[in-house]
């Protein structure tokens, strides 16, 4: 008899090997299926929030490549905001290095773990499931769609959905000369206003920097120039090299009538199709929704797989007023550039300390929001002589 596992989790990266490693320390057989080799590499800032962190049950330090306690945002390439923290605002890592951790954390914890074997396809129902790869078919109990913001998984669960997404093009930059990189180390750059409707970001690793750029406007097909003026306005277009140059989609919402789960499992991370609305910050959700859903699983292998559906309830009441809020400030921060000029202008250091303070959980968007589209904020906006704080 093939061996039946009570979970199946399609992509090992965050979200799925945490949701593993979950899983398997209840005592569970789980399978994790990766379609690429890992190590291997994921564009992406790589940047811990201390929110993110406190959702992770293990200490990722042997993987950490910087610790940012100075953030610096910018707005049309002049400073707003600055500030020196005791503690990280963000921990750096490289995600191939971060993604193999979990993923090897997952496996220690008791899951198997398969890479190099792409997912084909899905049949069966609850309890019975067969799950068709590159490499043969495995039984499972239930399936779960880890596996990115294209997710083949949702799509053969029939849970597919249209995907509001962000436009990134994310590189690695090493330099000529090594002091270079001391410019950098230890502080975080958010650069708004470069490109349009988005930011640029800069944020140090051990041995060199993670570049990017990203908007929400689908009609800037190209973000190569506005990545190469990015370096331009950091000093960096002489005496480096670009490694790595990639372009990549990253979901913040799904189109309505989106579902999250149906009788034979449900998504996590990208395939969920939740970030960030304002920074395309994934991790911090991944690691959220990989909680919810380890909770749903335990309970639906005992009471069938109807229980699952309870997953997409979970979800709208952990995230829906806050990311209603939050896709609100986005929309003044991308789509007003008048207002965010005068807000920055205005209440400069005040958001960018709330903002710092939303990354570690102090506050919520909600907070934030409700200070700056209060009514005394919007009239401060309107004169040109105010000078109020959030």
């Amino acid at each position: 008899m093939p061996r039946l596992y009570d979970a199946i989790i399609v992509g090992a990266g965050p979200a799925g090997a945490l949701l593993g490693w979950l899983l398997a320390t209840s005592g569970l057989n789980v399978l994790i299926l990766e379609k690429q080799r890992l190590p291997r590499y994921k564009p992406c800032g790589g940047g811990l929030t201390r929110r993110a962190l406190d959702l992770l049950p293990f200490d990722p330090a042997p993987v950490v490549e910087d610790l940012a306690r100075r953030a610096v945002i910018l707005l049309d390439g002049r400073p707003v905001f600055e500030t020196l923290e005791r503690e990280p605002v963000i921990t750096l890592v490289m995600r191939d290095r971060f993604d193999h951790f979990l993923a090897r954390r997952a496996e220690g914890a008791g899951a198997t773990l398969k890479d190099g074997l792409a997912f084909r396809g899905l049949s069966g129902s609850f309890g019975r499931l067969e799950v068709a790869t590159s490499a043969g078919t495995f039984h499972g109990r239930l399936i779960v769609g880890a596996d990115g913001a294209s997710s083949p998984t949702a799509r053969a669960l029939g849970l597919w959905s249209a995907r509001r997404v962000f436009s990134a093009l994310e590189a690695e930059v090493d330099f000529d000369r090594p002091e270079t990189l001391d410019r950098f180390r230890g502080a975080v750059h958010f650069d708004f206003g470069l490109p349009p409707q988005g930011y640029a970001w800069l944020f140090p690793k051990a041995g060199h920097v993670s570049m990017g750029v990203l908007t929400r406007c689908m009609a800037l097909k190209n973000l190569r120039p506005w990545f190469q003026a990015y370096l331009q306005t950091k000093g960096l277009d002489r005496e480096t090299t670009v490694r790595s140059l990639r372009p990549h989609l990253i979901p913040w919402g799904s189109g309505s009538g989106g579902r999250l789960a149906d009788d034979r499992g449900l998504l996590i991370g990208d395939a969920a199709g939740l970030t960030d609305p304002i920074t395309g910050e994934g991790l911090y959700f991944a690691f959220r929704e990989a909680r919810l859903a380890a909770g749903v699983i335990r309970e639906a292998l005992d009471r069938g797989g109807a229980y699952l559906r309870r997953y997409e309830g979970l979800m709208r009441r952990e995230f829906r007023i806050e990311l209603a809020w939050a896709r609100a400030l986005a929309f003044l921060l991308y789509r007003m550039p008048g207002l965010r000029r005068r807000a920055f202008d205005i209440h400069g250091p005040g958001l960018g300390r709330r903002l710092l303070d939303v990354f570690a959980g102090r506050t919520s968007y909600r907070n934030l929001a409700l200070r700056v589209l209060h009514p005394a904020s919007l009239k401060a906006l309107a004169s040109p002589r105010s000078r109020r704080t959030i």
